[in-house]
């Protein structure tokens, strides 16, 4: 069952694209004022893309949840649907879950529970209860998923 709840969630990829593109867009509209956006947005990137190489970047630049988010949130996201597929899964029946994301970012864990829960619903699987709770040092990366990401 949790092959078929893994099979379901490949048929969201293009509305997460979407969900991804659409908070970059809407976090640009909203800061497209801001002094130094187009510099600050280049440094954040090429940050960004060095997390391919597993170096780290700076998590409090402005655009910085930005770039992770477009380079790097994807990638994220497909690292936890299997253990979350399991998890949840199996513990159908258990009641209630509750999750701390140490160093959530811009909330890959959450989204990735929140497509195992859909994926369960569509598929009428008992769901347990579950709780995330986000906890990060960077308020930037924080922000970022609460306002552009977890709405949409």
């Amino acid at each position: 069952m949790e092959k078929e709840i893994k099979r379901h969630i490949d048929s969201f990829g293009p509305e997460v694209e979407m969900i991804i593109a659409r908070a970059g867009r809407n976090f640009l509209f909203d800061n497209r004022d801001k002094e130094n956006l187009a510099y600050d947005l280049k440094i954040a990137e090429n940050e960004a893309l060095s997390l391919r190489d597993n170096d780290d970047l700076c998590y409090d630049r402005l655009t910085t949840p930005l770039s992770y988010s477009l380079w790097y949130q994807g990638k994220r996201i497909n690292a936890f649907i299997s253990y979350f597929s399991e998890l949840l899964y199996t513990s159908r029946n258990d009641g209630s879950i509750r999750i701390f994301d140490l160093g959530a970012g811009t909330g890959a864990v959450q989204c990735a529970c929140s497509m195992v829960i859909q994926a369960m619903y569509d598929l009428n699987i008992e769901i347990p209860e579950v709780t995330v709770i986000n906890i990060d040092t960077s308020p930037l990366m924080l922000s970022y998923h609460n306002k552009y990401v977890r709405p949409l």
